[in-house]
């Protein structure tokens, strides 16, 4: 049974070794990788819609999952604020349950109070703005209508122009009367979905809140228990690999989100201070509209600032020019000056991965995906470079980016040189051992000896 079982060990061996077998195998692997690959491209949309449903019943275990990383800041703080001072007066056991079930109220109390002054500030500015737009409206087509007028008087396109504006309007006046008014029972249905979807969300949000408390209260344990299940998964090495990632990306999300969001709140509040010396319209509105497009980095600057400047464009085209000249002399005290003593180098990307990476998550997962694009950018960049500066170390070669920049590194005539203490030629008089081996059985079995596996050519050599 023994020398049988030897027989087919020595056999694998041999097969193992044969060119044309490692050949065959590469080949079916390649095979089966594409034919699950084109699976997976005919099937994408049917695989994301699956992914969105799966997406949606968790729903409210990520509204407090985001709560509960965007609360735990303050609980923390709050946390150890209150257990030294309870700790005087209760058992230490009974203060930290104490401390932390404080904490976690404290916490929710204050975002709370933060929405409803927000609400209560931002709110009936908001709309009032939006309700003297709407009321405004025909005067500012008259102002605009006007001051092209003016701007291609006596030239050849005024008539062309005037045309067009005529045609605009009347188009206008024909959608609005011609198919929104036969299409109201329509609209209303859709309102009446976009109301229960509405509701639906709220419900979700109040399940967040509840299931945020019981994540900030036992976060401790949870987190325990997801590195006890990474060990055992992973083992020790690989598992304190992944908690070595995860502590930098929550470093990488917390610095830049929570860093982010100051920034945009002081650029708002900047922006508002400006707006009111400057005197201009709709302070409040443009206001809220540069803050909070000021969090998506790269392009939230400029998409807050093209819809503002086009809106006090058709009220007066001067106060469109200094409204222009004020966003950017802000957005670059925020470039230069307010965002880096923020952020400093949250991230560690380059311009070009920044823009990258909105473009990629962006189109993905919309406005949330351009807003976490750039930290989840950097983790996936931190892993792709600990992953090449190791392949590079079992290489033997340098890690620093500045040597290759040299066009004689790596150095060809290493590659050239022969080398036996190589891993790569050690390797070489393993195998051939192992055939030696191999073909010793076969003989003392008295079996035919099987083929042997190709020798090494001098294309395996180095030149």
């Amino acid at each position: 049974m023994d020398d049988h079982q030897e027989k087919k060990d020595g056999l694998f061996e041999i097969h193992r070794e044969n060119i044309y077998f490692r050949w065959g195998l590469t080949a079916v692997i390649v095979i089966v990788v594409c034919i699950i690959a084109a699976q997976f491209i005919t099937k994408m949309p049917a695989f994301f819609g699956y992914v969105k449903a799966f997406l949606g019943t968790l729903s409210p275990v990520l509204y407090g999952l985001g709560i509960a990383y965007l609360l735990h800041p303050i609980e923390d703080r709050i946390r150890k604020l209150l257990e030294p001072q309870l700790k005087k007066v209760l058992p230490d056991k009974k203060a930290t349950g104490m401390a932390k079930a404080l904490g976690i109220l404290a916490s929710l109390v204050f975002a709370v109070l933060v929405i409803w002054a927000l609400i209560a500030m931002v709110l009936p500015q908001l709309l009032e703005s939006i309700t003297t737009i709407i009321g405004n409206f025909p005067s500012y087509y008259n102002t605009l209508s006007k001051w092209v007028q003016e701007f291609i008087n006596g030239s050849i396109a005024e008539d062309v122009t005037q045309e067009i504006m005529d045609q605009v309007y009347d188009y206008l006046t024909s959608f609005l009367t011609g198919t929104v008014l036969p299409k109201v029972q329509t609209i209303l249905a859709s309102l009446t979905t976009g109301v229960v979807n509405l509701a639906k969300s709220m419900l979700n949000l109040i399940i967040g809140v509840i299931i945020s408390v019981y994540l900030l209260s036992g976060k401790d344990r949870f987190l325990a228990q997801s590195k006890k299940l990474c060990y055992a998964a992973l083992g020790q090495k690989k598992g304190g690999y992944v908690c070595n990632v995860c502590t930098f990306a929550n470093r990488v999300f917390g610095g830049f989100i929570g860093g982010k969001i100051i920034d945009s709140l002081i650029i708002g509040v900047l922006c508002f201070i400006g707006l009111r010396i400057l005197d201009m319209p709709y302070t409040m509105l443009i206001s809220i509209i540069v803050g909070v497009t000021n969090i998506i980095p790269f392009f939230g600057p400029y998409l807050g600032a093209i819809p503002s400047a086009l809106l006090l464009l058709v009220i007066d085209p001067m106060k469109c020019l200094y409204f222009v000249i004020f966003i950017i002399i802000l957005q670059q005290l925020d470039g230069n000056v307010i965002g880096p003593q923020i952020l400093g180098d949250a991230t560690g990307l380059d311009s070009i991965w920044v823009v990258v990476s909105l473009l990629i998550f962006g189109n993905l997962f919309g406005v949330l995906g351009m807003v976490i694009a750039v930290p989840l950018f950097a983790v996936i960049y931190k892993i792709v470079t600990e992953l090449v500066n190791f392949l590079l170390k079992k290489r033997e070669l340098s890690t620093a980016t500045q040597d290759y920049t040299a066009w004689n590194y790596p150095p060809r005539k290493d590659f050239q040189k022969w080398n036996p203490t190589s891993k790569r030629q050690k390797k070489r008089a393993q195998r051939k051992h192992r055939r030696f081996l191999a073909q010793q059985k076969h003989a003392a079995s008295d079996c035919p000896p099987t083929e042997a596996a190709e020798d090494d050519t001098d294309s395996d050599d180095p030149a």
